[in-house]
């Protein structure tokens, strides 16, 4: 079972977060704007995890 979480952005920040959206979705169709913030804090996670040796480098998708 999940959870979820919830992220406040002020409009500055969303206006910011939109443009690039938009940019992404237009060259990786059909991916909504929840899938892409998933995929960029997992891609974050992992890097965090690595740095820190919570991680091996060569662990792929767990």
């Amino acid at each position: 079972m999940g959870r979820w979480v919830s992220i406040y952005f002020t409009d500055e920040e969303y206006e910011r977060l939109s443009r690039v959206l938009d940019e992404y979705r237009r060259r990786e169709r059909n991916l909504s704007a929840y899938a892409l913030l998933k995929r960029w804090v997992m891609e974050r996670l992992r890097k965090v995890e690595e740095e820190l040796g919570l991680r091996s480098p060569s662990a792929q998708n767990a």
